[in-house]
């Protein structure tokens, strides 16, 4: 038999003292308040969670690109120089970014590879 946190009582401990109560209360009422049903929720929604990030890290990518196509088309190449529309703790981030670039790296390409 497989030892999880839902049938051995030290991993089980361990899982409860590692995930706060406000975060487990959430698995807790959608498992009518079983312990070990939550924390079998808790781990398959973990797992179904770290599934989804090397396919959300590429969309992601790809989502970024184009929206920085489309800036390059209407504003050109540094954009982000330029009253673009964005907010102010955007302005500030992309300010930010750029003053943290090291100098022989500050170009508009490794500004946005530094962008989430």
């Amino acid at each position: 038999m497989t030892v999880t946190p839902w049938t051995d009582p030290a991993h089980g401990r361990a899982l409860d003292k590692a995930v706060t109560p406000t975060r487990m209360g959430t698995y807790l009422a959608a498992a009518g308040h079983d312990p070990a049903l939550a924390r079998r929720l808790y781990v398959w929604d973990r797992d179904v969670a770290a599934a989804f990030l090397a396919d959300i890290a590429i969309l992601e990518v790809a989502l970024r690109s184009a929206v920085v196509a489309q800036l390059d088309r209407l504003y050109g190449v540094r954009w982000f120089e330029v009253d673009a529309g964005f907010d102010g703790p955007t302005r500030s981030k992309l300010q930010g970014a750029w003053e943290d670039l090291p100098q022989g790296r500050r170009t508009p390409g490794h500004l946005v590879a530094r962008l989430m």
